[in-house]
């Protein structure tokens, strides 16, 4: 049991987990989050005070899932009410799921903590939807599938207090992926949105590529996904 915590630690550590692996068999799987460039360039949600203004009217929909993977809350869709978005190795279909929205630094009231089961559960592409029991009472994202040359992921990097990160389209995002470069992410960001200039959701996070030197980090588009969802 003690070489099985030391090495579930040290995955972690080095930012990779195990699906069933380690701790409730929801954690990340094989995924490494990176930091593109030199610095963390992570803003917490309450001290951003930049141009961007989808930042404040979107950052209520983003919970931080399970304690470590990320979702956005995208309401109702055809029959389904209720529903969460996030990355599919976070989660098996039938799963149970632990949504806590307002885990933030300087919070502007208590965390509110909805509980949900996933309904979908895809790797390729990598997303999973959760139906959640009730309405977090949030209002949701949309949905879209344009992608913009700016875009912006709020995310709890790390399982951190919710944060947001900027940065810019990398080449096309026209089929199922989609690439961005100088936009920070960590392990805990899986499952959450890409945000267009608009504030709509125009993909999900699930995989990083960044070094020291530059590279793109990348996620799944909604249309690729739309292509392999039977709610979506």
């Amino acid at each position: 049991m003690l070489k099985e915590k030391r090495f579930c630690l040290a995955l972690i550590l080095t930012g990779w987990t195990v699906m069933n692996g380690c701790g409730d068999g929801t954690t990340e799987v094989s995924e490494v989050k990176s930091i593109c460039g030199q610095t963390e360039d992570f803003v917490a949600i309450n001290s951003y005070r930049g141009s961007v203004s989808h930042v404040q009217t979107r950052e209520e929909s983003v919970g931080r899932l399970n304690r470590n993977c990320t979702g956005t809350y995208i309401g109702t869709v055809g029959s389904y009410k209720n529903l969460f978005l996030t990355a599919g190795h976070c989660g098996n279909r039938g799963a149970s799921a632990s949504v806590e929205f307002n885990y933030e630094a300087n919070a502007d009231g208590p965390v509110r903590t909805v509980r949900g089961t996933f309904i979908e559960s895809s790797m390729s592409p990598d997303f999973a939807l959760i139906q959640l029991n009730s309405d977090p009472g949030v209002a949701p994202t949309p949905i879209s599938t344009s992608a913009t040359s700016t875009l912006t992921i709020i995310q709890h990097p790390a399982a951190r207090p919710k944060s947001v990160a900027f940065g810019r389209l990398s080449g096309s995002a026209s089929g199922s992926r989609i690439y961005y470069a100088g936009l920070d992410t960590l392990g805990g960001s899986s499952g959450s949105g890409i945000l267009n200039s608009s504030g709509q959701l125009v993909g999900v996070h699930t995989l990083g590529g960044c070094s020291y030197s530059g590279g793109t980090n990348s996620g799944w588009t909604i249309s690729g996904i739309r292509a392999a969802s039977r709610v979506l």
